[in-house]
């Protein structure tokens, strides 16, 4: 494992970056659920802690946990196994590849009817042009492969997903969801390895095109006697001359073949040439060599290349730690561990508002040690006095969005709530009373908001907006997981 920790970024390998991705798509799911229990989430962190020490990284850290909860996943379910056909090269989209390479370019070859072979429409002149446009590509660092990115993740996506694992049960659609979140970090985070192997195999399915096409002619060749003709409204045989004998010259150096002048063109024109002269042989060997110059060499070069970088890239995979995710993991590592006590704003939230909030609060907060509910604060209650253990305490004001913000009440709940100097204060507005009666996307929820929100940044708190009703529906988490991380 390499493993590295600069301001942003994990530097990991392969393997790693599988385990952790993995680990944080089980932990993380978008459907809202967790796959890993408390149980083995605490397994987990006690074999990391027992390969490092206080001076460990966070990345050292937090490659370990992924590496101990990686295993007993892919153990409980089967959907996990297919992770590990990410690292290395892809084998089957390399065969194929290399494999319609070579259909196509033996197709080419096939191209000419008969015996009869016309020199201004050989089969190699896409080929050729095609290669042009790479090479002028590459050259001037034009990633055509980056561009197509995200329609290539799309397919790479609908390929990696397995469609015949048993999804029975609850936990099986979690699992398969989970994958597929863990498809779309994983392709995320090594896109430049992704592209490095993309355009190694491309270019060797251009030399097996090339192979082929050069094996085509020639086996062909072998069987049949070729001859050549050409035929044009507008040249003459001085021009068309001039043409091969632009495209051919590099050729003619290589291979010591002369190209015929052109007197053999236009007798060749007439119909009046010899049989020697129309003959394909000299033809074939300098096409070949020119498909072998133009094409298969530079080509290698670029393969050889691509295969270096990628090489390189497998293990310098580069992971957002910016994330709220993996700032949480370092504050477990540290032992910045916190509990949350939830205040709420005139009454306490009905079972299925408080069960809601607590499952999004262990999912945005999974190191928190407990999560507890206050006595509901009202405008004859006065905010609770600093406590004991209270700086290892996120505080959370829970207010429904149809209250209307008064600064001499909630602005004074604010203020008081932070002077208790918890490790945090966040303020969470439930929207679905609100939402339901106006409309989630109407002007009054807008304005709501807006006065809500310019209360908060007056006191400089955090916050969030839920609807406890439908939770899942909107990145909930994810939200909910920015506002304590922006506190603690």
């Amino acid at each position: 494992m390499n493993s590295t920790q600069s301001q942003t970024v994990y530097v990991v390998d392969e393997q790693t970056a599988i385990d952790i991705l993995l680990v944080q798509s089980a932990e993380q799911c978008a459907c809202g659920d967790s796959l890993i229990t408390d149980r083995d989430r605490l397994r987990g962190e006690r074999a990391a802690a027992a390969r490092t020490d206080s001076e460990s990284d966070d990345g050292t850290w937090i490659a370990l946990r992924a590496h101990a909860l990686a295993a007993p996943l892919a153990s409980q379910h089967v959907v996990f196994t297919y992770a590990s056909s990410l690292k290395g090269w892809p084998k089957r989209a390399a065969l194929a590849l290399i494999t319609a390479g070579a259909v196509a370019g033996f197709a080419v070859s096939l191209t000419d009817s008969g015996t009869t072979i016309n020199l201004l429409a050989p089969p190699v002149w896409c080929l050729i042009i095609w290669n042009l446009f790479v090479i002028v590509a590459h050259f001037s660092r034009a990633n055509v492969v980056a561009h197509a990115q995200p329609m290539l993740t799309k397919i790479a996506l609908k390929l990696r997903m397995p469609d015949r694992v048993n999804a029975a049960g609850p936990d099986a659609q979690i699992a398969l969801q989970a994958y597929r979140d863990f498809l779309l970090r994983w392709f995320g985070a090594t896109a430049p390895l992704q592209r490095a192997r993309l355009s190694t195999l491309l270019h060797i399915a251009a030399i097996s095109a090339a192979v082929a096409i050069i094996a085509g002619m020639y086996v062909r060749g072998l069987v049949l006697g070729y001859d050549v003709s050409w035929s044009s409204t507008f040249m003459t045989s001085e021009s068309v001359h001039n043409i091969l004998h632009a495209v051919l010259y590099p050729a003619s150096i290589v291979s010591g073949q002369s190209i015929p002048n052109a007197a053999i063109l236009e007798a060749i024109h007439q119909g009046t040439a010899t049989a020697q002269e129309r003959s394909a042989a000299v033809w074939i060997h300098l096409w070949a060599t020119t498909v072998a110059t133009l094409v298969i060499v530079p080509r290698c070069a670029f393969a050889v290349i691509g295969a270096q970088a990628a090489h390189r890239l497998r293990n310098r995979i580069e992971l957002d730690i910016s994330q709220a995710y993996f700032r949480r993991l370092g504050r477990v590592h540290r032992n910045r561990q916190h509990s949350i006590t939830v205040f709420p704003a005139y009454q306490n939230p009905d079972a299925t508002s408080e069960a809601t909030l607590r499952n999004l609060l262990a999912l945005a907060a999974p190191d928190a040690k407990t999560i507890q509910t206050d006595t509901a604060l009202d405008e004859t209650t006065e905010v609770p006095e600093s406590r004991p253990g209270s700086e290892d305490e996120l505080w959370i004001l829970l207010v429904a969005l149809g209250t209307t913000p008064e600064e001499e009440v909630h602005g004074r709940w604010l203020d008081r709530l932070r002077e208790q100097r918890p490790a945090g204060l966040v303020l969470i507005l439930d929207e679905q009373d609100f939402a339901r009666r106006f409309g989630p996307d109407s002007t009054r929820l807008k304005q709501r908001l807006a006065a809500w929100k310019e209360l908060a940044e007056r006191h400089q708190t955090s916050i969030c907006v839920l609807n406890l009703q439908h939770p899942s529906t909107d990145g909930a988490v994810d939200r909910l997981a920015a506002a304590i991380d922006a506190e603690l």
